[in-house]
């Protein structure tokens, strides 16, 4: 059974990189592999980077490199497209996993176990503090929209499904995702006994990428999800809030039900 983590990182935040690198020592000896691309780095924060990887993971990480920024869904399905897997478990490179709170060893058995399920995330809080005060439950709800932000874990058919999608710059990927692999038939979810320090807001990222490129952006499918207009700037990128369950269509639920696994 071959694992593998999936990280997209963008330069300027190399230190967040590192310290999630870190916080992965005990899936890297467990076997776990790693596979990075890296957008607009330096050549010092590169070779810094590769140095960490290859202390942590030995020969079972692989990098590529990008000098364009191209979003978080064109970025990572180069590297599904690049490798093979049998388990995914995609991470921001601003998170972190904690001993005995974030668990991906059991993510990754509840998707191994049950193939009913798509897309498995786990919880996730702004510091290890805050982690701390979750009430770990080993339980898995139900949940149609879900987020990278605590690990997102998926199997290789799954993929099949991300790699499918056309290849645009969408404005929102975990969105995307969710609602594509909902329409295929199958459960998303939220497991209840692992949670991970995520730093959201934090410079460059996806805040880079929207300020930098001036691509238009699209939106997930119109027929599948409704998309609303927040307080951002009329006529930018982040005028749009971010998509949950509760706007997937009824054409959406429909497929679902007609695809159900």
């Amino acid at each position: 059974m071959v694992k593998t983590f999936l990280v997209s990182t963008a330069g300027g935040r190399i230190d967040g990189f590192i310290k999630l690198i870190n916080s992965l020592k005990r899936y890297a000896a467990s076997g776990w592999g790693i596979r990075v691309l890296f957008q607009k780095y330096s050549d010092e924060d590169f070779e810094k980077a590769e140095s960490s990887l290859k202390e942590i993971f030995g020969e079972n990480y692989s990098t590529d490199r990008s000098d364009e920024l191209t979003g978080g869904h064109l970025s990572r399905v180069y590297l599904l497209d690049k490798y093979d897997s049998d388990i995914w478990m995609l991470l921001d490179d601003d998170m972190e996993a904690l001993p005995f709170y974030t668990n991906y060893d059991m993510m990754s058995a509840i998707v191994q176990k049950d193939k009913s399920i798509g897309l498995i995330s786990g919880n996730w809080r702004r510091t290890e503090g805050m982690c701390k005060k979750v009430q770990k439950v080993n339980k898995i709800l139900k949940q149609d929209i879900v987020y990278t932000g605590g690990g997102l874990c998926f199997r290789n058919d799954v993929a099949e499904i991300i790699k499918a999608i056309p290849r645009k710059m969408y404005l929102f990927d975990n969105p995307l995702w969710s609602i594509y692999v909902y329409v295929a038939g199958y459960t998303n979810c939220r497991y209840m006994g692992s949670v991970a320090v995520h730093n959201i807001c934090t410079k460059g990222g996806r805040r880079r990428w929207l300020s930098e490129v001036s691509e238009e952006k699209s939106l997930p499918p119109s027929e599948y999800i409704t998309t609303h207009k927040g307080k951002g700037k009329a006529g930018s990128n982040d005028e749009y809030l971010i998509c949950d369950s509760s706007d997937i269509t009824d054409f959406a639920k429909e497929l679902h039900r007609r695809n159900k696994k």
